[in-house]
């Protein structure tokens, strides 16, 4: 057992993890860590391949029991990534409990969908990017062009551009998305309300983003207002 509170108790935590790459799996089959988060996966092909996950999820488990390692069935999920309009169910369980198959799912930070759209993750982000920007109206709508630039930088363009490489879109739908929460922040920034958005390029807060070339649709935007 690793001692929890310890000071060495995560890097001990961490190698007890690590035994876990060591787990036989099924042909195909492998799985990625990262600190308490285990990600398996595996192309399924058949209804043969079904039984291999399970298989899978059981040598897992016991894997756990070794080590005194009790999964939680209910923040366990499943999610198969497909194009079929009608993919198939996998049955699963773990500790005697049934998975959840879901159709969308949060991985560091990144919402994954089982068609691989990144509508869904986007539609999160930039909710996420607006209510910050709220609050910046309610609280900052005074403050200078720079300081609200500066609270821009710092709060709301890491919330658009986390992990932007893996997402990065490229239809005119998701990008106008995105170009929509940015607007409003040049407008927040520099007062003008009623300006539109091609009014707004040239004004000083063209630099309050990152200048890097089109990493995503919203950093690249950032560079151009």
């Amino acid at each position: 057992m690793v001692p929890q509170g310890s000071v060495l108790g995560p890097l001990l935590f961490l190698i007890v993890m690590d035994t876990i790459t060591r787990v036989k799996l099924s042909p195909t089959a492998d799985l990625r860590l990262y600190a308490d988060d285990i990600c398996y996966f595996r192309p399924i092909s058949t209804s043969d391949d079904c039984i291999f996950v399970q298989s899978d999820v059981d040598q897992i488990e016991l894997w756990g029991d070794d080590r005194d390692l009790k999964f939680n069935a209910t923040k366990t999920k499943c999610m198969m990534i497909t194009r079929m309009k009608r993919p198939p169910t996998l049955c699963l369980e773990i500790g005697g409990s049934p998975i959840k198959q879901v159709y969308s799912f949060c991985y560091l930070g990144i919402l994954l969908s089982s068609d691989l759209s990144w509508s869904a993750h986007i539609a999160s982000v930039c909710g996420r990017a607006k209510q910050k920007l709220g609050l910046f109206y309610c609280q900052f709508r005074m403050a200078s062009t720079d300081a609200i630039t500066k609270l821009y930088i710092a709060v709301v363009v890491p919330t658009l551009t986390y992990g932007a490489s893996v997402w990065d879109p490229h239809q005119t739908t998701l990008i106008d998305n995105l170009e929509r929460v940015q607007h409003f922040a040049a407008r927040l920034a520099t007062k003008r309300w009623s300006s539109s958005g091609s009014t707004l390029v040239g004004l000083p807060f063209r630099n309050a983003g990152p200048s890097s070339s089109s990493v995503c649709a919203g950093e690249s935007y950032v560079a151009n207002l």
